[in-house]
């Protein structure tokens, strides 16, 4: 996601362009990264992690006569399935699609899923210079 506010800054967030901020360093290199954390344990992500997983597996269905939905017609929804490849490849390392939908062929998916939630954090506080990261927690409001 991608939005300019009243103030004239120009910010991204979410997925993927989380997944993209050692690139967007590069280009903006006075920008600042807002890491946003929580206080709940990792478990607690996996799961949430799951349940939007699965609408998304729902929504790319290909269109049947037992699920007639036209959304994978739409040309912006398939380039957003093509979009989701790119997170966890950047920052985690990951093979394309991995962390979107390999994740249910893990040995322990939801281990291996708590992994990269610990993982993302780490990358992004050892790759961005202190005076440039805001750690930023839900909670702080």
């Amino acid at each position: 996601m991608n939005a300019i506010t009243d103030a004239g800054y120009s910010t991204t967030c979410d997925n993927p362009s989380c997944d993209l901020y050692e690139e967007q360093k590069l280009k903006f290199p006075d920008a600042k990264v807002i890491l946003t954390v929580r206080d709940t344990p990792p478990e607690k992500w996996v799961s949430s992690w799951k349940v939007q997983m699965e609408f998304i597996r729902v929504q790319e269905l290909p269109f049947s006569l037992l699920y007639p939905s036209f959304i994978q017609f739409i040309p912006f929804m398939q380039h957003w399935n093509t979009m989701r490849n790119l997170m966890g490849t950047r920052v985690l390392g990951l093979e394309p699609g991995e962390l979107i939908r390999g994740w249910r062929q893990k040995e322990v998916p939801d281990a291996w899923l708590a992994v990269q939630y610990n993982a993302h954090y780490a990358k992004v506080i050892a790759t961005v210079p202190k005076h440039k990261l805001l750690v930023f927690n839900v909670k702080e409001g």
